[in-house]
C-alpha cells in the first residue's frame, strides 16, 4: 500500500501532495479533519464493520468508536 501512493504520481506520490496543498490552506483543527476522514473512509470500506476497520487502521476496535462518535459518524450508546 505504502508502495502504491508513494509511486502512484512518481516520487512525490498523492497524498504527500494532497497534504500539502491542506497545508497552504491553513485549515484549523486540520490533524483532527484528516483523523476523522481516515476513520470515516476505512469503516465505509469495511461495510461499516467496526472490528474489520480497526484492524485494517492497526488501531484498536474502543480507539475507532470513540473516533466515530466524535466524528458523528456513530451514535453514542447510553
Amino acid at each position: 500500500m505504502r508502495a502504491a501512493i508513494r509511486t502512484s504520481t512518481g516520487s512525490d506520490g498523492v497524498l504527500p501532495g494532497a497534504l500539502r496543498e491542506l497545508f497552504d490552506e491553513d485549515h484549523g483543527n486540520l490533524f483532527e479533519r484528516i483523523e476523522d476522514t481516515v476513520m470515516r473512509v476505512a469503516f465505509e470500506f469495511s461495510h461499516r464493520n467496526q472490528i474489520q476497520a480497526a484492524r485494517l487502521l492497526g488501531i484498536s476496535r474502543n480507539v475507532l468508536r470513540a473516533r466515530l462518535i466524535r466524528a458523528k459518524e456513530i451514535a453514542a450508546v447510553k
